[in-house]
């Protein structure tokens, strides 16, 4: 299912057209294993500086895992990274570009510490 999922996003990014740029873009590199079970390996680069590297095995409990990267330039000029897992705990993307949530501020954290706090004596008394 992973690699179904992710060959789509390659087959979408590798023939995505920006406005105004009407050329193909060449395939630089194209190395692929074909899925021997849950084995299998695509690397590719394009001319437009996009790369891509995945690797699928085994997983612990019976589905194909896979790790990898994408990264290429967005169209504001940065370089974009995105590292991946997906295994038996599910897909876990890293990249400075991904969203991350936002730090609590310190009077929440004060809360969650009372709270917690509250629990431990209550469980300790029994009530």
């Amino acid at each position: 299912m992973n690699f179904v999922a992710f060959a789509s996003v390659v087959a979408v990014v590798s023939s995505a057209k920006l406005p105004g740029d009407p050329q193909p873009i060449a395939i630089l590199r194209d190395d692929r294993l074909a899925p021997q079970g849950a084995v299998y390996k695509t690397d590719f680069e394009t001319e437009n500086g996009i790369v891509v590297s995945e690797n699928g095995q085994a997983g612990s409990v019976g589905q194909s895992n896979a790790e990898g990267f994408i990264s290429y330039t967005s169209p504001g000029g940065q370089p974009v990274q995105i590292s991946y897992v997906a295994n038996e705990f599910g897909f876990q993307p890293q990249g400075d570009v991904l969203p991350t949530p936002h730090p609590l501020p310190s009077h929440a954290i004060e809360q969650i510490r009372f709270a917690e706090e509250q629990a431990r004596l209550s469980a300790q008394s029994g009530n």
